[in-house]
């Protein structure tokens, strides 16, 4: 080979590394919980991190506003209603249909809908109890299962996936079918490639956005992810279903979780409350 010289080589450059704020407090967390494990080993006699932490000047402290990501109206519109419009044409979007389906209509993490060594999800796990509910079980975080209630609008999509598959309209309790299907192979789906099945649908939306030249929703949409379906649907429905029922089916272990979240009470109170005030 022949020896060229670099000129951008920069090996003894020095480059500033600024910590976000996500890693500082995670960092104080490691240690906060490394500190009381050395404390009953008895291996150090205090721990200093949250004096450290409190008087840290890196350290911000969070207490602005935060709105979940959410599609619009429009937005959502167009994802679940083009994708719906193609399965005439393209059958296989049937799956992106019942994917987006159970992400927004169930509140759902898109790790809840994967393949996991510990749980893989199938169509046995949509149960009805004696008086014709429906519900899906579902193990979500810290492997926490949970029960999540079905719309009467859900069922109709699941039937009509369901008979897309060739199996019968509802589901059996015996039944070892996954939940959302790989068109080649066996067994569930990846996270990565529900992802992908979203981002198809998110793609076809965008394009039928700016086709209607709705080109802000149509660039606002570029930057939305799977997890802005559960956003989405929680934040809808926040308005019309009491705050215990929405929480539960989020998988939520505290409903104050859920207020802040979704609801935001004490925020709207206080914008209220500070509508009148004079200069």
């Amino acid at each position: 080979g022949i020896r060229r010289l670099n000129e951008n080589w920069r090996p003894f450059m020095l480059k500033e590394s600024i910590a976000s704020q996500q890693t500082l407090a995670a960092m104080f967390t490691a240690l906060n919980v490394f500190y009381k494990f050395a404390i009953l080993e008895e291996k150090t006699f205090a721990n200093f991190v949250p004096v450290v932490k409190k008087n840290s000047p890196y350290l911000v402290v969070q207490s602005q506003i935060k709105i979940p990501d959410t599609l619009s109206d429009i937005q959502w519109e167009y994802v679940f209603g083009v994708t719906r419009d193609k399965c005439e044409q393209v059958p296989d979007l049937e799956r992106n249909l019942f994917t987006l389906a159970c992400l927004k209509g169930l509140y759902l993490r898109i790790s809840e809908l994967s393949e996991r060594p510990q749980w893989s999800p199938v169509m046995s796990h949509f149960w009805q109890d004696n008086d014709g509910f429906w519900f899906l079980r579902i193990m979500g975080k810290g492997n926490k299962l949970r029960d999540v209630t079905l719309s009467e609008d859900f069922v109709t999509y699941l039937k009509r996936y369901r008979l897309y598959r060739g199996l019968p309209a509802l589901p059996r309790v015996d039944e070892a079918e996954p939940l959302v299907h790989k068109i080649r192979g066996q067994g569930g789906m990846t996270v990565r490639q529900i992802r992908r099945l979203v981002q198809q649908s998110f793609d076809l939306a965008k394009q039928s956005l700016l086709d209607d030249g709705f080109t802000d929703d149509a660039e606002q949409l570029e930057s939305a992810t799977a997890h802005w379906l559960r956003h989405t649907g929680a934040t809808h429905d926040a308005q019309t279903r009491p705050l215990k029922h929405l929480s539960e089916d989020l998988g939520h272990a505290k409903i104050a979780t859920t207020d802040q979240i979704y609801i935001q009470t004490n925020i709207k109170e206080r914008a209220k409350s500070g509508l009148k005030r004079k200069i």
